[in-house]
């Protein structure tokens, strides 16, 4: 086998850094990852944030000239999902929702957002639905938003529930549910919290907790909704629904993961060097 077969052999079966610089990352068809970086442009004081498009290998395929910058976040990395119904990319930036259209490297403005800094978007997977995460007074709220054009419907949960607002969002497993990070009170340790995922019933509101914590947070669906990555003290994970979650990434960063479509690959962000693509058996190869 050639060095160039046996280096693909490994990249296959174990993680590999994709970019040295990047975070926000968010997979679109194939097999491709588009994320945000910084620029320094000649003769300019503050850098841009582009979004960069790369293969499945990281080399790059397009590098947009429209930045986010452009958008009036109020974020520092207004936060990405792939839209499949416009086949495009949409980006919560200041107080609007934008499209971005890759083949023509421009934004345009979808909608208005809720009140609040919005932190986390998430699209069904095969409708029209967008959701966004919302921080307003240390408080985070989830949106609904059925179709462009409609009004943001508020996801209302049971009393006493509070979801963590920079916790990230992901729409599943069901295709009316959306999983979230829910803050409550620890058993028997008064004055402490715990952190665990939990998915919301987006007309009931039912909660039904996923993780145990008692630091977990920023879940990520898989295609099929069938396994679950999200990040913990001891750095990324992946639970399958039984038994003790796997350890995918140490170290990973507090961002949320991102989902190859084929299901086979979960891009993560290191706290030292970049976005790492980490291979994950499916369920019908365990």
């Amino acid at each position: 086998m050639g060095l160039w077969a046996r280096v693909k052999a490994y990249s296959r079966l174990h993680p590999v850094v994709l970019v040295s610089a990047g975070w926000t990352a968010v997979a679109i068809p194939g097999g491709r990852v588009c994320y945000l970086t910084l620029e320094h442009q000649p003769g300019e004081i503050f850098s841009t944030q582009p979004i960069v498009c790369v293969d499945s290998s990281g080399r790059e395929l397009w590098r947009s000239k429209a930045n986010t910058d452009d958008l009036g976040a109020e974020l520092a990395e207004p936060p990405l999902a792939y839209y499949g119904p416009r086949h495009a990319l949409i980006a919560a930036g200041g107080r609007f929702l934008y499209l971005y259209d890759p083949q023509h490297d421009h934004f345009a403005r979808l909608a208005s957002l809720p009140p609040g800094r919005c932190t986390s978007v998430a699209t069904a997977q095969s409708a029209e639905e967008i959701a966004v995460l919302c921080e307003q007074a240390q408080q985070g709220a989830v949106w609904i938003l059925e179709a462009v054009g409609q009004k943001w419907k508020p996801l209302s949960l049971a009393q006493g529930t509070a979801v963590l607002g920079w916790g990230g969002l992901s729409w599943g497993p069901g295709p009316k549910q959306v999983t979230v990070t829910v803050v409550e009170p620890a058993p028997g340790e008064r004055g402490r919290k715990v952190r665990r995922i939990a998915a919301v019933n987006t007309s009931s509101g039912a909660i039904k907790l996923l993780t145990a914590g008692p630091d977990d947070s920023d879940p990520a669906w898989s295609p099929d909704r069938k396994r679950l990555a999200y990040i913990s003290r001891r750095g990324a994970e992946l639970w399958r629904g039984d038994g003790p979650p796997e350890l995918l990434l140490e170290n990973a960063e507090r961002a949320q993961p991102s989902w190859l479509l084929g299901g086979d690959m979960v891009i993560l962000e290191g706290r030292r060097s970049g976005l790492w693509r980490v291979p994950v058996a499916s369920v019908n190869d365990r």
